[in-house]
């Protein structure tokens, strides 16, 4: 009796290893070591390689049941406890199905379903897909003023359409069309590809000959039009809208308007954006909407407040700060910002506006102011100082003025300095605003926001 339960135990303990003799490796073998022995099994057996093994297919059938039970830590374990009959069993590893072996394959190696091993010969059968009409993208470069209020543009540009004269076919009226010779009319080719070391393999490609179509037409019955070559050159005039509060990297899609071949829709045109860099303000990281600007004010002004335009935004508006006096003292660095005031929203994003963040640089009283505030030899000391004056508001029409106040930041919002982050990316050191786009990093170098 005692030998029985001694048996009975031992096997439940003794795993069944047809799985994984198939594919190479030991009971213990990593999903690493997996992958590997299926690669070589796979490539090995595969039935395009051996085409005079009749049973080179159940055996490629088999890697393939093996990889994909053992690669699943849950029918991996149902098969240790249960062997090959696990998948009859109710939990995560029952219920039967499974990718197709052909489906694994080419999931692991990334080709699609012309591929066959180099045999010395041909492989495969069938035409090659149809061309597929390309895209077109166009860098398109536009000022910061530019992207703010947007613009109305205009390209001349020439594409590639089916010839009307013959209507994509490449031949006049009534030729007769022939196996093409360098595919022999199956419409591709084999490419020798390098897979691994020692290990070469042929792809599909369509034949360049006969832009795998199969068939071609003699030269002189060509199209004369388009000389055989199924398309015309046309040139054409898009117009479109770059919407306000475009940014940098944004694209533009123009469906229908690109290059067409034959039998297939035409192409799209695809606008990219590149938003070049202002004199006064700058955008902030990728993907922002928010703008930056260094503004200066006086001494007196960080002191005592004031009332004027302090800067021209990109639109043309006179941006009026309203800091009245005793409402704060604005230090060297600090920054504030006005919400709603950088790139507007944009229509095709349905993103928010973003916000304008200003930095304040305080301008120091000259030497000069310091001469005079000396006291002659003799004289009492004067206590009262009189700081530079403020500077002069501007004088310019009331409906071209957008009165602001100023806004302390987001908690660990930074001012995104432009420079910074650009020497910080070429030496290798990481941009704390790609952290967070929205809040920056609050560790970064950077002025921080002011807290008041």
């Amino acid at each position: 009796m005692l030998g029985l339960l001694v048996l009975t135990a031992l096997s439940i303990v003794v795993a069944d290893t047809a799985y994984y003799d198939i594919l190479g490796v030991d009971v213990e073998a990593d999903e690493a070591q997996i992958r590997k022995g299926y690669k070589v099994k796979a490539m090995k057996h595969h039935p395009d390689k051996n085409p005079e093994d009749p049973e080179a297919h159940e055996t490629f059938q088999k890697i393939g049941e093996a990889y994909e039970t053992l690669i699943d830590p849950d029918k991996r374990a149902a098969y240790d406890r249960y062997g090959p009959d696990a998948g009859n069993r109710p939990g995560p590893s029952g219920g039967g199905g499974g990718m197709h072996p052909d489906d694994i394959f080419e999931q692991m190696f990334g080709f699609g379903g012309g591929f066959s091993f180099d045999m010395g010969g041909g492989g495969g059968g069938g035409r090659a897909p149809p061309r597929q009409s390309r895209d077109t993208e166009i860098e398109y470069d536009l000022t910061l003023e530019e992207a703010f209020v947007g613009k109305k543009v205009t390209l001349a540009m020439e594409r590639d359409r089916t010839c009307g004269h013959c209507e994509g076919s490449g031949a006049k009226n009534g030729a007769i069309k022939r196996d093409c010779g360098k595919c022999s009319g199956k419409g591709f080719i084999m490419a020798q590809t390098m897979l691994a070391p020692g290990i070469v393999g042929n792809a599909k490609r369509p034949c360049p000959a006969c832009d795998g179509e199969g068939k071609k037409v003699r030269e002189k019955d060509q199209c004369k039009k388009c000389k055989g070559s199924k398309i015309t050159k046309q040139k054409t005039k898009l117009k479109l809208d770059i919407e306000p509060g475009s940014i940098d990297g944004d694209r533009i899609v123009l469906t229908g308007e690109g290059d067409a071949v034959p039998n297939c829709p035409p192409g799209d045109v695809i606008l990219r954006l590149r938003v070049h860099s202002h004199h006064s303000f700058h955008a902030g990281p990728s993907g922002s909407r928010d703008l930056y600007y260094t503004a200066s004010i006086t001494l007196s002004e960080s002191l005592l407040g004031f009332q004027r335009v302090l800067f021209y935004h990109l639109d043309g508006r006179g941006i009026k700060v309203d800091c009245p006096a005793g409402e704060r003292i604005i230090k060297h660095g600090d920054t504030f910002f006005l919400k709603g005031e950088g790139m507007p929203k944009n229509a095709g994003t349905k993103s928010r506006a973003g916000d304008l963040y200003v930095r304040f640089q305080v301008e120091m009283p000259d030497l000069e102011w310091v001469r005079r505030q000396q006291v002659p030899d003799g004289v009492p000391e004067v206590i009262n100082v009189a700081l530079p004056g403020k500077k002069v508001d501007q004088a310019i029409p009331e409906d071209t003025i957008t009165v602001v106040k100023l806004k302390d930041c987001p908690a660990g919002k930074t001012f995104y300095d432009e420079k910074d982050a650009r020497s910080r990316t070429q030496h290798g050191r990481r941009d704390p605003y790609d952290l967070d786009p929205e809040y920056g990093d609050p560790q970064g170098a950077s002025a921080q926001c002011t807290q008041q």
